[in-house]
């Protein structure tokens, strides 16, 4: 979701192979991939809504036990309402 501060990036987008340099160093490029990824996220949560599709957004670095417990939790409540 975020860029850390690493200085220069080569990237390779694992789909098309396209190549890009980043430099991590400069605020306006960490803050534009943040815009666009919490821009791709609301789509992705929009899209899912619309198709009736439950899902759960886990992050790598925060445990995700609890988040998983309560996810199923919830779609179970609903379910059983129907």
């Amino acid at each position: 979701m975020e860029l850390p501060t690493l200085g220069r990036l080569i990237l390779e987008d694992a789909e098309t192979g396209k190549v890009v340099e980043v430099n991590t160093s400069v605020l306006r490029h960490r803050n534009a991939f943040k815009e666009r990824q919490a821009k791709a996220q609301a789509e992705l949560a929009k899209l899912f809504r619309s198709a009736n599709i439950d899902s759960i957004q886990l992050l790598t670095g925060v445990p995700y036990g609890a988040a998983l417990g309560k996810f199923f939790e919830t779609r179970e409540k609903r379910r059983a309402r129907g």
